[in-house]
């Protein structure tokens, strides 16, 4: 952030020191060659007095670094801080924050102004099922994550709530045990949310994204080996040179391939250029979803894909493909299900006419 404070540097070698140097206008340097257990800190520290319980229904909460009681143990909540990095000292040899409890986060940031984090990697001591997520920000403002991995057991990697301008650069989400990330959820809105260079895989379901979010963008992104739904999303997302590569389960031969990225928005609601279309009688309308895809192939050619989607079958609404003056190569306005999602080629790269070609006889 331009004119803000300079910040004290603070060099730390285990956990209790990180927790005692947590404060503004600090950055927090890490060196440590055994993960550090955020829990037997946060217990030592609640025991001397030095952290004490956050209450919500305060009428204001002070900036400080508080604990939350959970099911099984107690949760680090760090709150109201301005201008504070929490770094590892080599990029080459992350560090690695654990928590104990199933039922906590390993970090949770509340109200909180240019946050830093770099060369850290953040999970729950053994593997498993959690309850609880390992990120969470909520109402936080400019945050930068640079070098950063988050991994389960956590139920939900990363947990974006009413913030605005976070980035994540050359971080990766994985192996959580419900859903990759979930940015708003009911009347929450976030603003600015970017992703550069990450990758999510091997998580149990993908990104849950609520109404009214606005600016979220995924630029040169992997997303691989997940299952489930992958795109929860209820607000327009942009996708630049991202892969996907997708199957909805181990038994499940239903696939989805994109290349090269691409703007996306799901939920009939949202997509006002949707065609106007009913889903079949015999689905349940409660669990379709519309996606539409719009994107360039090879520079000057443009690809639009408009579709519903019931449970694991792809219902196509309208495919069209024109270069850039406009002129349309072929369009197709269809209306059968195809048995196995296969946007594989679709969206890739030099292939938009082969892939048109198998679909219409498929």
């Amino acid at each position: 952030m331009s004119g803000a404070p300079k910040q004290k540097v603070v060099k730390v070698k285990n956990a209790t020191e990180l927790v005692r140097a947590i404060a503004s206008n600090t950055k927090i340097v890490v060196n440590s060659n055994e993960p550090l257990n955020i829990t037997k800190a946060l217990d030592a520290l609640i025991a001397t007095g030095e952290v004490s319980a956050i209450d919500w229904d305060a009428p204001e909460i002070d900036f400080g670094v508080y604990f939350e009681r959970q099911y099984d143990g107690p949760e680090l909540v760090i709150c109201g801080m301005v201008n504070l990095s929490i770094e590892g000292s080599n990029p080459n040899d992350i560090i690695d924050l654990q928590a104990a409890p199933r039922y906590v986060n390993i970090l949770k940031f509340y109200n909180c102004e240019n946050l830093k984090l770099a060369n850290l990697k953040l999970g729950h001591t053994d593997g498993g099922t959690c309850s609880s997520g390992v990120l969470t920000l909520e109402e936080c403002r400019g945050v930068t994550m640079n070098n950063t991995d988050l991994y389960g057991c956590g139920a939900v990697g990363l947990y974006i709530k009413q913030c605005n301008n976070v980035v994540m650069n050359q971080g990766t989400i994985y192996q959580c045990n419900e859903n990759i990330m979930i940015i708003d959820e009911g009347n929450n809105r976030s603003n600015s949310i970017t992703f550069n260079g990450c990758a999510f895989t091997n998580c149990y379901s993908g990104i849950i994204i609520g109404k009214g979010t606005k600016e979220i963008t995924f630029n040169d992104c992997t997303f691989c080996d997940n299952k489930g739904e992958l795109f929860m999303i209820y607000s327009p997302i942009t996708m630049n040179n991202c892969d996907v590569e997708h199957h909805y389960s181990d038994e499940s031969e239903n696939l989805m391939i994109i290349r090269n990225g691409g703007n996306w928005i799901t939920d009939y609601r949202d997509c006002k250029e949707m065609p106007d279309i009913e889903p079949d009688d015999e689905y349940d309308s409660e669990a379709v979803r519309r996606y539409a895809w719009d994107g360039y192939l090879e520079g000057d050619i443009h690809f639009r894909l408009e579709a519903e989607q019931s449970s694991n079958d792809l219902v196509i609404g309208e495919m069209t493909y024109f270069r850039k003056n406009g002129k349309a190569g072929f369009g197709a306005k269809l209306g059968y299900k195809m048995a196995q999602m296969k946007i594989m080629g679709l969206v890739k790269k030099g292939e938009g006419a082969e892939a048109m070609a198998e679909a219409e006889t498929a």
